[in-house]
């Protein structure tokens, strides 16, 4: 009699860095945070050939064989960290110090907005002319400030000049930065450790032994309280055949791993 094996799955995944010298996982692998449910999706596809005889009058298939084998999947993300929109879009991450800024210089357009070299500001000390010494403007009378995200907007009926050179005082505080498709892409070793909920959280574990990703399709920024951004990838298992004589890696692809059958 055959025991079904049912399994309902939740569990962390991992992406390490491959050893370039072995093709093994560097061992510093990172929690990517969490994945949501049908986050994580395995797909195999192959291409059936088929042979087809001539002498009975019927064209019937005689032979037939499984080929090329492409193993695809899916990854989504809800975790914003650097590290995954690094992933995402390919992009360098870069810590942007804060620090006391004086005299930032910029030109004023009545009726429009500009935004600082820094966001995230601890304070507006002032807005002046350029003259010297400078002249303060009046904020919420010339101007208004959005300490967050550093856009400073030049009221229509204040007494800026329009296209007149404006200086900006502040203290901002530090951030960090991802701009995109500043590097090439990077292949990474997915592990995902599983726990199967229909077996009393017993263990399963899914490797993919070279993953390589797609940027992230979409990145939804304006949202409800009740969605949730996420930045979903595609990705490409790629065949290493410097472990594909191994058995832990036989194949070269990936490997699926569970506790023995009872």
């Amino acid at each position: 009699m055959v025991n079904n094996r049912y399994i309902m799955g939740q569990g962390k995944v991992y992406l390490d860095s491959i050893d370039p010298a072995t093709g093994l996982p560097m061992g510093k692998a990172r929690f990517v945070g969490n994945v949501p449910d049908g986050g994580l999706m395995f797909n195999i596809a192959v291409t059936k050939y088929e042979h087809k005889e001539s002498f009975t009058g019927q064209g019937l298939i005689d032979a037939s064989i499984e080929r090329d084998p492409v193993t695809t999947g899916m990854l989504r993300l809800e975790s914003f960290d650097r590290a995954n929109l690094i992933l995402a879009f390919y992009g360098e991450g870069a810590t942007v110090a804060g620090g006391t800024v004086s005299a930032e210089s910029h030109t004023a357009y009545k009726g429009f907005a500009f935004q600082l070299a820094k966001m995230n500001l601890e304070s507006f000390t002032s807005l002046t002319n350029n003259a010297s010494p400078p002249v303060p403007y009046v904020k919420g009378t010339d101007y208004t400030i959005d300490l967050k995200s550093g856009m400073v907007e030049i009221l229509a009926d204040g007494a800026i000049a329009d296209e007149s050179e404006v200086r900006a005082n502040y203290v901002a505080l530090g951030t960090e930065r991802v701009t995109g498709f500043a590097k090439t892409n990077e292949e990474f070793w997915l592990i995902f450790n599983g726990k199967n909920k229909l077996d009393t959280d017993k263990p399963v574990k899914l490797q993919i032994f070279k993953c390589r990703f797609q940027p992230a399709k979409a990145l939804d920024l304006i949202n409800s309280n009740n969605t949730q951004a996420n930045l979903e990838m595609d990705f490409s298992a790629i065949y290493e055949e410097r472990i594909a004589e191994m058995a832990a890696y036989k194949g070269g692809l990936f490997s699926i791993e569970q506790t023995q059958a009872a």
